[in-house]
């Protein structure tokens, strides 16, 4: 005897299809607008670089120019690093507010370097965990930026010169939330 099997065909409903279609078509414009977000932030990071770069290199004695970086504090700065014509490092602190503000030029020779910060920095703060270093400008004063984490756990930001390896302000946060 011949069994015939009846085939039932499923029948989904339509909002479950529309739902589904609009799912997808919600997720694709969410990872559009994320990618175009993404590369805004991006450029935003290192807008003005181009126009720092050739005010640097026109008006100073640099020659090349290694890192450019940015600095907010009561003003925003670019901060240029790079090397004259004799081979000697300089820092430049270019202020994005004005652009008929003086620049501040340093000789590697005239400040403590990056490595004698940290050195020093090591020697006082023996549990610590050093995040970054990086040139800063308070009130026109140079200053090596010190982030890092203490032994009690904090979130410490420390300014100290750039000429005596002195403190100049120390900022430290405590978690709030674990």
């Amino acid at each position: 005897m011949i069994k015939y099997f009846k085939y039932e065909r499923r029948i989904t409903p339509s909002w479950v299809k529309w739902s589904f279609l609009v799912l997808i078509l919600l997720l694709i414009i969410v990872i559009v607008y994320s990618v175009f977000f993404y590369q805004a932030i991006l450029n935003n990071k290192t807008e003005g670089f181009d126009h720092t770069r050739n005010k640097v290199l026109q008006t100073t004695d640099i020659v090349e120019i290694e890192v450019i970086n940015r600095f907010h504090g009561e003003t925003s700065y670019h901060v240029v690093s790079g090397l004259t014509e004799e081979n000697m490092e300089q820092i430049i602190f270019v202020p994005l507010s004005d652009e008929e503000e003086e620049l501040i030029i340093l000789d590697q020779d005239e400040i403590m370097s990056y490595q004698s910060i940290k050195t020093k920095w090591e020697n006082d703060c023996k549990d610590c965990d050093l995040i970054k270093i990086t040139p800063a400008v308070l009130e026109d004063s140079p200053l090596w930026e010190l982030t890092y984490k203490d032994h009690s756990d904090r979130y410490v930001i420390d300014y100290v010169s750039m000429h005596d390896g002195s403190r100049y302000e120390q900022l430290r946060l405590r978690k709030t939330f674990k």
